[in-house]
C-alpha cells in the first residue's frame, strides 16, 4: 500500500482533525515505518504454524449450556422489603 500525505490528510479529514503541516509530516513517517514493518512480517516463513485460535491450547472451558427452570419472581419477592402478591410494594414519592 502506497501511503502519501493527501492520503494521510482525507484521514485527518475524516476523523475531522486539523494537523499543521509538521503533523502531517510526521504522521507519514509513523505510517511508513509501520507499513515497512509489515512489509518484513511478510518475509517471514509461517508454512509450518498452525492458525492461532485460542491463546491456549483448552478448548471450551466453560460449563455446558443447561436451561434451568428456577423460580426468579418469587426469590426476587422473598428478599423484598414489601411485597404484595406478584408485585414489590414501594413507598409513594409523588409530591402534589
Amino acid at each position: 500500500m502506497k501511503i502519501t500525505e493527501d492520503k494521510i490528510k482525507h484521514l485527518a479529514t475524516l476523523a475531522k482533525l486539523n494537523l499543521k503541516k509538521s503533523e502531517i509530516e510526521n504522521m507519514f513517517s509513523d505510517f511508513v515505518q509501520m507499513l515497512d514493518f509489515i512489509d518484513q512480517l511478510e518475509e517471514v516463513n509461517t508454512e509450518a504454524v498452525k492458525p492461532l485460535t485460542h491463546i491456549h491450547e483448552t478448548y471450551n472451558i466453560y460449563r455446558e449450556d443447561e436451561a434451568i427452570q428456577d423460580n426468579i419472581k418469587n426469590n426476587a419477592l422473598r428478599n423484598a422489603a414489601s411485597h404484595n402478591s406478584d408485585y414489590f410494594q414501594v413507598s409513594k414519592i409523588i409530591k402534589k
